[in-house]
This record gives structure tokens, sequence and C-alpha cells, in this order.
């Protein structure tokens, strides 16, 4: 069917034009538009786009020239989409923008037409399409959904963007960063303004999901905040509410919006909330106390009963924005090194299990978990169990075979397939703990076997902890006749205290806990309510963040993140981004206000249409509005703004200031009248320029400081930006330009009495007058006219200093500057110098080469690694190219003063160098090559912690073996015959064990204190292992992790009281089950008392001592003993005292307790020496060092015992005196040293003393041998 051909040419009558286009519309499909004559219909396609009311019709025949086969032009698409864009029609424009990518997948002029215009979602979504359509290296379109104005892009994907934001100078600043040469990996750190205020949200219902777009943003509610999401855990629970199981969501009724695992950046505080600054990074509870109720009061917060949920009682974080209430009592501040991810991870599953594994479940040193389900919780308990303590066996069970592998890399020792069925499960942990089960067992799947095992494999006296969650309808059957008869604690465990929050940010931050390690993957917004419905077929490994919250396939677009902030944030934007080397390579920096933003009428921009006299980019109430600043200003104080920030003569600014302040008002429409007024009296006129134009710019620059951003990113670029990375800054402002001018160039300002000092570290590049917009780029975009672009090179220190360089024998400068030959740089071939340079033939004549001295101006050149290197082609004057003889010089308008000149050689790339194309390519491969030797290292790090997790698992069968050989190596020591060496014989025998002293385990008491700890050291140094036990938790802790780390011997730490007989037996039955023998005791543990005299002893005290000296002592050796008679063999040594074989004064407890001691030892050993164990003592006394704690502690109380002016036998009153008196009392007149009292100690534990038993050594320098006192 044919089209009318009267049809287009009526389009010359607008109104008759407009009715065909309707008719048109409706009566001709696109096809029969193939017969029209192409210029004809290009012709009225591009009328009817102009006509911004008929964009039907013109989309009509740009769809008719595309299908007829005709090519049509760069114009009528991107007018079409304007049109269309104007109108409001976002699908419309974005299905038109991948057919344009058909006809030109490289232009990106309607892209960024597109994203200037667009929703920022829909604009990123577009953006990515039809960059992906054609491979390009990097996108980085996108405006932002805030209202703070500017808003950070950064990149780490390729070097180059093939598409950015801005359609204003759009190729000037491509090709600037494509000649830049940004290295591989490079951060291109791109600003610009902003002002469309809209979030994103999923909400629950009962038929699924559904997305919510351009909804007013949140508030901050009162005593709380208003959180900007930045990431959001996907969480089992949340699955549980969308199902209907949550009765927190069900009384609220569906939708509702999920998500409780979240972090992000304080945007507004509401009133009363003191604790927190707009910023803050901060991390937030799925607990929100009220801390007003009995629970709160009883310091209970998890069981809260007013609590608030973000996700169940209140909205979730699956949403840009979120009003956190309570914030000053829950909310916590994250450190600088943590994360929004890992603080979102540690959320609900990390806490929870700190809760189970740690306070509820009161997990010990070196007792046995088993964790049943490996999702997220159950994995996050397993790395809190490794975190948290020393020498813990895990066990994980879950019914994925990749699970189970991810537990085993997190720590766990063994991981089993519950597939195999219960009892598979349940014989394998029983195996695994010698028949006795866990100590510890935590349900984290939430199902009735999973709870059920975890009932039947815990021990006697064991807890089970219910931490996930259950499905109502699937009640487990748990045996409560097992629960009672073995005592088996079951506990409930719920989330976590606000107040424990920061201990888990601090140990996330010290690296010691690594959440990261559990996120499997991160998603969009939409792709979170998608990974909530797969939750219907079971649990998926690890975590799923939500880290996304601005179109669903953002996530083609990974090295594109979204930053709020202004241009002043450049810098904690990099802080927070980069831990280890906050650093960026390219920066582009858009000033001005965008099109959307002058065309929104309510924001008070522009003063085309009238609207409320704002122009906040910060909508903040703390921000104040254009018309607040012109009814607070004197005339003369706004006169000198319009002046400076707006450009306008001194007359005609003071006239507008005047009638404005005297006004006052409160509209766009009343201020322009205003203004209009004020030029027909100054008989002003502008031509196309409205007279409100600088008026207006002045207001908008006063309103928001902008000059005062652009001063603070200026100064943040120097630091931040990589030497020999591009800075490109767009200006609409001469005030702006002079800025960046004088920064980049030291030359002075223009106007104002703003001072900005130049600074060494830019290298110019560009023209002198910057890059303006051309003509063909001012037709389509009026905008533009007034813009321009500056560009700068970070130089190294190198660069930033006046080099000069030897040329032959004489010494040369290189005349003029950097500004000057735009690039002229020189190339070292080993032998001369290079002058490689860029000039056309007009310009050539400028350049020249004079004698040192005779001009003072200096190049810049540009260095890397210390040597110059190439950038630029080299051409002669006559663009022929190199390898010629050129005589350069300069013509003087002065004819008489005579000039040298010098012929400098300029010689092919492939002379004496390698061309800049094999110079980049050996850098590339130097850089491939680093990569492969991190990865490398890598793998090997990761096959080595895997190999010494395997040796872990295996470690009790070693120490079985261990103990085999050990007893076979005693029995036949003592079925030998003793046999004397001869003389001249070798007397080097085989020794019987491995180290010096011939032991390879002991266990110590009295572990943290002097003798335990050094007795500790000296046996780890010959690569024993220990069991170290003591009463005080934390210091015993202390030192068995400075052996474990010092030695890289297995040491195990046991909190123990060895008053309480029940607790010694089961201490020493854990010790013997966890390590197989007991090769050596030595029996430490003791208590001084008070020192006074005997008719001023305390009765309680005399009872501690005994109770702990003796008591104590006699039960650790008699459950010790047990252990060694049964294995034939062993060796114990009881820690006595001199002061149990002389009569020391003012010690009626201790003495009397360390002769029980000793007289305990030779029955003993009398007892025990059938069954080839020995038992002796040690009684040490004045043991320093003379400034030492223990020694100080004992002279004072010794001093303070004794009564003034008393008999001879007693000590002085005097500290000093009596630290001298107890010194002469010793035959050696000095005191021992702790290793001297633990060398007989090994000594006597050893086989170098096997036969010696019942014997107490006196290790006291001879005071025994005599003395009036001790």
């Amino acid at each position: 069917m044919s089209c009318p051909r009267s049809l287009f040419k009526r389009l010359g009558d607008p109104e008759r034009a407009l009715e065909a286009g309707r008719e048109a519309w409706h009566r001709y499909e696109p096809m029969s538009l193939a017969n029209v004559d192409s210029s004809l219909l290009q012709g009225s396609q591009r009328y009817a786009c102009e006509r911004g009311s008929c964009w039907p019709l013109a989309v009509h025949l740009l769809r008719g020239i595309s299908q007829a086969g005709i090519q049509p032009d760069a114009i009528s698409f991107n007018t079409a989409l304007g049109a269309l864009e104007e109108s409001g029609h976002w699908e419309l424009s974005l299905s038109l923008l991948e057919e344009k990518n058909k006809v030109w997948p490289s232009d990106p002029i309607a892209v960024g037409v597109v994203v200037t215009c667009c929703e920022a979602a829909r604009a990123v979504s577009a953006a990515v399409r039809v960059a992906s359509a054609h491979a390009t290296p990097m996108v980085a379109e996108a405006t932002s959904p805030f209202s703070s104005g500017r808003t950070l892009l950064a990149d780490k994907g390729q070097a180059i963007p093939d598409f950015q934001h801005t359609s204003v100078l759009l190729e000037e600043v491509r090709e600037a960063f494509k000649a830049a040469q940004l290295p591989p990996g490079a951060v291109i750190v791109d600003c610009f303004l902003e002002l469309i205020e809209m979030q994103w949200h999923f909400k629950l219902q009962s038929s699924g999901w559904r997305s919510t777009k351009s909804v007013p943003k949140a508030a901050a509610p009162p005593g709380g905040l208003l959180l900007r999401v930045k990431a959001c855990g996907v969480c089992r629970s949340d699955y549980h509410g969308w199902k209907g199981l949550d009765s927190d969501i069900v009384t609220h009724g569906l939708p509702f919006t999920p998500g409780h695992e979240l972090s992000g950046v304080v945007t507004k505080l509401g009133q009363g909330t003191t604790k927190f600054q707009v910023g803050d990074r901060v991390a937030v509870p799925f607990i929100l106390s009220c801390g007003n109720c009995r629970q709160c009061a009883r310091n209970r917060p998890t069981i809260c009963e007013a609590q608030a949920q973000p996700g169940f009682t209140m909205p979730g974080g699956f949403a840009e924005f979120v009003s956190i209430p309570r914030a000053d009592r829950n909310v916590s501040l994250m450190p600088p090194k943590v994360s929004f991810l890992q603080a979102a991870a540690l959320g609900c599953r990390m806490t929870t299990a700190y809760r189970a594994v740690i306070q509820q479940g009161r997990l010990q040193v070196g007792e046995t978990v088993a964790i049943f389900g490996c999702g997220g919780l159950g994995l996050a308990a397993v790395m809190i169990a490794a975190a948290a303590r020393d020498n813990v066996r895990i066990l994980a069970v879950d019914t994925s075979d990749e699970a189970c592998k991810k537990a085993i890399e997190l720590g766990a020792w063994h991981a089993f397939n519950a597939k195999e069925g219960n009892e598979y499960v349940r014989s394998k942990i029983a195996e695994v703990t010698g028949g006795v089960g866990a100590d510890l067992t935590l349900d984290a799947a939430g199902f009735a076997e999973s709870c059920e095992n975890a009932v039947w494999c815990t021990r006697r006296g064991g807890r089970m902890v219910q931490v996930g969650l259950l499905l109502h309808g699937k009640e487990p059957s748990i045996p409560m006749a097992r629960v009672a008869g073995q005592e088996i604690e079951i506990i409930g465990s719920h989330g976590l205290a606000a107040s424990d929050m920061p201990v888990l940010l601090l140990m996330v931050a010290s690296g010691k806990l690594l959440p990261e390690k559990l996120v499997t993957r991160e998603v969009t917004l939409e792709e979170g309510a998608k990974a909530i419905e797969a939750m219907e077929h079971g649990s998926p490994l690890g975590i799923t963040m939500i880290t996304h919250f601005k179109a669903k396939d953002l996530k083609e677009s990974k090295g594109v993140r979204l930053v709020q902030g202004n241009f002043a944030d450049f810098a904690s934007f990099l802080q927070n981004s980069f831990t280890e080397r906050p650093i960026c390579h390219g920066l582009l920096a858009d000033l001005g206000v965008s099109s959307p933003q002058l065309d929104c009428f309510d924001r008070g921009f522009s003063f085309r249409g009238d609207g409320p006299l704002d122009m906040r980019m910060d909508t903040d109430e703390r921000v104040h509005t254009a018309a607040w600043h012109i009814s607070h200003s004197q005339p003369k104080q706004l006169a000198k703004c319009i002046c400076d920030f707006g450009d306008e003569e001194p007359a005609f600014a003071k006239l507008v200031a005047e009638a404005l302040c005297n006004a006052k008002p409160q509209r766009t429409r009343e201020a322009v009248e205003i203004i209009e007024e004020c030029a027909r009296q100054a008989s002003m006129t502008r031509g196309k320029v409205h007279v409100a134009t600088k008026t207006f710019q002045a207001l908008r620059i006063l309103v928001n400081g902008e000059l005062g951003a652009l001063e603070t990113l200026l100064a943040s670029a120097e630091q931040y930006l990589a030497p020999g990375g591009l800075m490109a800054i767009i200006t609409f402002h001469s005030l702006e330009d002079d800025l960046v001018r004088c920064k980049v160039r030291g030359e002075a300002l223009a106007r104002s009495s703003r001072e900005m000092s130049r600074s060494s570290v830019w290298i110019p590049a560009g023209s002198r007058e910057g890059l303006r917009p051309s003509d063909t780029e001012v037709a389509r975009n009026a905008r533009s006219r007034s813009a321009r672009l500056r560009l700068a090179v970070r130089a190294s220190r190198r660069e930033s200093e006046p080099r000069c360089f030897k040329y032959s024998s004489k010494s040369y400068k290189i005349v003029g500057t950097w500004d000057d030959f735009k690039g002229n740089e020189m190339q070292w071939d080993g032998t001369n110098f290079f002058f490689i340079v860029t000039l056309s033939s007009q310009e050539w004549d400028s350049f020249q080469i004079l004698e040192d001295g005779s001009w003072e101006r200096t190049l810049y050149p540009s260095c890397r690694d210390g040597n110059p290197f190439v950038q630029h082609q080299l051409m002669g004057p006559d663009g022929k190219g190199h390898g010629r003889n050129w005589t350069i010089g300069r013509h003087e308008e002065d004819a008489g003063k005579a000039q040298s000149l010098y012929k400098v050689e300029l010689r092919p790339d492939t002379v004496g160098r390698p061309s800049l194309v094999t110079w980049r390519r050996l850098r590339e491969a130097e850089a491939e090559s680093l990569r492969q030797q991190a990865q490398r290292a890598k793998d090997e790090l990761r096959a080595k912690d895997l190999e010494l997790r395997r040796c872990k698992a295996d470690e009790n069968v070693r120490l079985r073996k261990e103990y085999e050989e050990r007893k076979g190596k005693y029995s036949k020591k003592l079925l030998k015959e003793p046999q004397v060496p001869q003389s001249g014989d070798d007397q080097t025998a085989e020794s019987s064990a491995d180290f010096a002293h011939g032991f390879d385990f002991a266990v110590i008491t009295g572990a943290a204190g002097n003798f335990g700890a050094v007795c500790a050291r000296m046996m780890a140094a010959e690569g024993a292992k220990l069991a170290l036990v003591d009463l005080v938790e934390d210091k015993l802790q202390a030192v068995a992790s400075e052996i474990q780390d010092q030695y890289k011997v297995p040491v195990k730490a046991f909190a123990l009281d060895v008053t309480k007989d029940t607790d010694v037996e089961k201490t020493v039955a854990k010790i013997k089950a966890e390590f197989g023998c007991i090769d050596c005791l030595f029996n430490n543990a003791g208590y001084q008392g008070l020192f006074a005299p005997v008719d001023d002893y305390s009765t309680e005290d005399f009872e501690k001592v005994m109770k702990i000296n003796v008591t104590g002592v006699f039960s650790m050796l008699k459950y010790v003993s047990k252990v060694m008679i049964d294995q034939k063999a062993g060796s114990i040594v009881n820690t006595a005292s001199c002061a149990g074989l002389g009569c020391p004064t003012s010690m009626p407890a201790y003495g009397t307790s360390k002769a029980a001691v000793m007289h305990l030892t030779k029955i003993s050993a009398l007892d025990l020496a059938p069954s080839n164990v020995r038992v002796n003592s040690v009684s040490p006394a004045f043991i320093g060092p003379e400034d030492g704690f223990m020694w100080r502690r004992q002279v004072e109380l010794q001093a303070k015992a004794n009564p003034t002016n008393g008999p001879e036998r007693y000590y002085s009153n005097d500290p000093d005196t009596v630290s001298k008196q107890m010194l002469e009392s010793v035959p050696l007149r000095r005191l021992g040293t702790p290793e001297e009292v633990i060398q007989t100690v090994m000594f006597l534990l050893s086989e170098e003393s096997s036969y010696i038993t019942g014997t107490d050594i006196n290790i006291s320098g001879g005071n025994v041998l005599g003395g009036a006192r001790g």
C-alpha cells in the first residue's frame, strides 16, 4: 500500500501536518513508507521531531526509514530520542536507542542523551545493553537517584571508557582519555550533577514479588536516622516471611519490604539522635531493642518485649533508603577498614552464630562442636568457632557436598553428607569423638531431622543449641528420655545484643574474622527477590548479598560503582573504596547543571518557567534556599556575589542586588521580572543570552558552595591521582575555569579576590585557552556554548622539577615550557637525547635550542622509571616524518640580534631503542608476568593451608601411634640389662626419645604462674607437646597462644580449679582422650598465703592454703598416676619449698603445706614404684630476679608481717633491709633464676633420672645449710 506523497507535502503547513501525522499514525503501517523518496522522508521526519507535540509521527516516520532500508542520519535519531524523553516515554526511547545501535554501534551521542535525561536505573540498563552489543571495555553512564548533588562513578575494568555521561565535549573527552594511555585496570572517577529524587525497592506479596519505583524517600524517625543502604543480605528468614510463616509479617500483612542484614551511610538524622552524623558508615543489627521493657532491664535485649526488626516489624533493607528507629541504642559505627559488604555479612547469620556458639553454647577451649546445616548460618558458626576458640574440633553436617567442602575450607575438621542417612551421620560423629559425642551441637538448618540428629549426637552433660528456625508443621521428635537421663541442655538462641556488635566489627577489622568469605554471590535488588524464591528448594551455599540497587542488569557492568557525594567527597570516596592504596588514574569532573535539572521548574534553577526560588542541589532543610540568601543579604554583599560568581558588570550587579533585596522574591518568575525591569532601566540588551542568566548562575553557586567543592577536588586530585593520570574538567563559568587554569598553569585569577596557589605537580595539556565545543555541537545543544574543557596530567616528582640535559660535550636547556610545545618530549637511546616534536609548520619556527644560560625557561619532560619516553609521533615541519637533519631556530624581530643555531639529528624510532609499541608490549608482558606470579603464590599458600588442616584432622591418630611407640620404648628400657661402658668404646647410645630430655608430652599445673610458664616455654623449645592447666583462664590462654605461635608445637589450655576433685578427674580424662597418654606431670599449682605469726594468722586462709597446696596436689597426683599405672610408665615432679624444710617465720600455713607435699612425694614414690611411675619434688627458695614482681611481693609481705623491734630471729620491718637480710642468708650471695629451677624439674621428669624416685632436691643456693632466718 503506497503512502500519499501529498501527506508529506502538506507538512509545510504545521497545523495540517500535525493533523495528517496523527491520521497517518493510525492508518498506515511502517512498511507502507518503503516507496517514499528518502530525502523527502527524512526531511519530514526531522520536521516532526522538532515539533515536540508530534513525537508519534516522528517515531512512525523514523521506523519507516529504517525498515525501508534507507540509511537515516544521526540527527534524526537523536532528535527523536530527545522528543521522546521530554515527553516521558522512556520505554519507547530505549527501544529506539537499541534500534539506533544496530546502525551506528560506535556512536555514543544518543547514549549520552538518554543517560542525561532518562531516570537512573533505566539509563544504566540502556547504556549497558548498548555497550555490551559491541563489546566496549567500560560503561560509566548513570544519573544518580540521590538529592545531594554530584555522584562519583568509579571503574575498575578496562583502561578507557568508550562512553561518557555528558554530551558536551564528548569527543574531546574521549580522545583525551585514549591519548593518556592509562594502564590496564585503571580506576577512573567520573563526577557530575543530578537532582532526580527517587528510590527503588521490592515488596513482598502473596503471589510473589513486585517492584516499586519513583516513590518518596523514607523519613528519618525521631531518635532514629535515614539510612542509604549499601549492602543487604538475603536470608532464609526472608523466605519464611514470604511463605507466611513469620507472625510479625502476618500481623502487618502483605505487601511488605524484607531485608534485615544491612549496612549503609547515614543520610539524615531524626530529632533527638546524637550519636551519629550525616555521612557516617554504620551497621544495623536485626534486633532493635527498646531499652525500657523488663527483658532490657535484665540485660536480655535479644528477647526485648517491644523489639523492632527491619524486614519483619518494619520495612527492611530491600530498598535504597530505610528508616532506622532507636539508632543511638542499636546502630554501630563501622571501623574504617570494614567494608559495607563485610558489615552486612555479619548481619543476621554471623551475629546469630556468635551468640549461639560463644554466649549460649559456652564453647570452651579443646571442646568438640558439631554443626548441622552449612548454609549461611552454619558456615558462620564454623568460622566463629574456629576464630574465637583455640584447639576446637569442628564437625560439620550438610546434604550438599559443596557445602561440606566449604565448611572444611573455613576450619571444620570433618564434614559429613547427611544424604547418607541419619544413622550414618550419628555413627560418624560417634567414631570421631571416640563414642562419647560432641560437647556442643548446633542445629543451624531448621529441619526436623537436623534437630533430632543434634540431640542424638550430644554427649552426656553436653549442650544442644537450637538456632535455625523450624517451619511450622514440621516439629522434630526429640528423645526427651535421653535428654533427661543424660542431663543434656537444650538451649534456644536468637540474634545478638546490639552492644556486642562492635566486638564482631573489631574482629573483622583486625582480620581475625573474614565474613566476606561466606559471600558466594553479589546480586541486584531484583535478583535478590529471585534468590528468596529459589529457597523453596533448600538454602543456598553461603550468603547472597545485594550490592546493586539500580537496575536488573547492572551486573553486566561490574566495574561501575555509584557513590553519593559531591566534589569535596572525592578523597573520602577513594579512601573508603580502596583500603590498601587509595588512588585513581583518571578524573572527569563535569561542572554546571544538566538539562533535566534546568527544566525542572520546581527546583528553581531555570528562569524560563515559574517555580520556587530554591536552587538547592541537596534538598536537606539545613541548606538555605536562594530566596533565603536574598532575604538575609545586604545589597552590597549580594552585588559582589553577582559580580564575582556571575561575571556581571559591577554597575548592573549593584542595581539588580538592590532591587532583589528590596522586593525579596520567593518565586523565579518574580526574580526574572525584577531583573528584566533593571535591564530596561539600564538599557541593557544581550542578544540571545537572557539578562537573568548571570544572576541565576551566581545565586546557584552561592547556594550550593560549588567553588569551595571545586577547590577541594583540585587539592584532593593532587594527592590521589596517580603519576601520569589525566584530569579532565568541564567548566561552564569563567570563574570556575579561572580556578582550574590558575591551579594547573600558575596564572593569576582574572577577577575576584579569591586566591589559588599554583601547584607544580600538574603538566597542562591541550591549548592554553582550553577546548571549546565545535559549531556543530553548539548547533545541536545550545547550552554547550559556554562549556570549556581543561586537561592536565599528574606529574611525578621527577617531572615537577626543572631538568637540564647534556647533549654531546655541551650542556643545554630545553627552551620554552610544556604549554609552548604541546607535548614535546625527549627520548634516551643510551648515547644521545632526541628531541621529539609535534609542531605544525606554522609553529615550527617558535622552537629553538640555545646554549645554556641564554634562556631561563625550562621544559618539564615526562618520565617513567627515571628515563624519558616517547608519547607522540615524530613529525618534521613538512609533515613527511623523521630520519632527517633539521636546523631549528627562531626568527627574532630585531634582525641585528644574532642567534647561535644548532643542528639536531632526528632519528627513527628503531635506532638504539625499542619503538613505542614495543615498549608498551613489554610493559604489558611484565604486568601479566607479575599477575601470574601473584596467582601462583596464592595457589601455593592455599595448598599449604589445606595440607595443614588435613594434618590437624588426623592429629588424634598420630598421637595414638606415638603413645604406643612410647609405651614400647619404656617397656624395653625396663627389661634391658644395665651395661657399663668400656673405656675407648663409642659411648654414643641410641637415644630413647627424639628430644633432649626424652619426653614428648607433659602436663603442667599452675601454668600461668612464674615456674609454670617458664617450664612450658623450655619444654616447648625442645619440641614437647603440652597440656597447660591453671585457674586464671585469660592469663593461661595468653601463655598458650604465645608458646604455640613461637614454637609451633601442639599446646592445649584447660581452665581448672585443682581443689575440685570432680573437675580434676574430668580434666585428666579429657587430656588422656585428647593426647592418648600422659608422660610427665609438673604438679606446680600452689598458693603462698598470708605472712603473719601464728597468733595472728587467719584460720580461713590456713584452710585455703592447705586445700590448694596439699589437696590440689594430691588430686592431680591421684588421677594422673592412674593413667601412668595403665601405661606402665611416667614421671611426676611436685613443687615443694625450702619453707617445708626449715622453720620460716610468719609462714605457718605455707611451710606446713610444703612439708606435707614433700612427705606426700615420698609415700607416693613407694606406692607407684612397682608400676614404673617415679615421683620426686623440688624445693626452691630465694628465686629472683630482684626487680621481679614475685620477689618484691615476698619481701614486702615479710616486712609487713614482722613486728617492730622484734627479736633477732625475725626479719626487719623495712622492705629494703629485709631484701638485704634474705640475700645474706644465702651462702652463694645471689638469687636463683626460674630457669635454674626448671632445669632440675626437667631432669627429674626425663629418663636421665630414671633411677631416682622419692627424692626432694633443694634449690636455694645453700640456704638450708645454716643461718638465723629462713
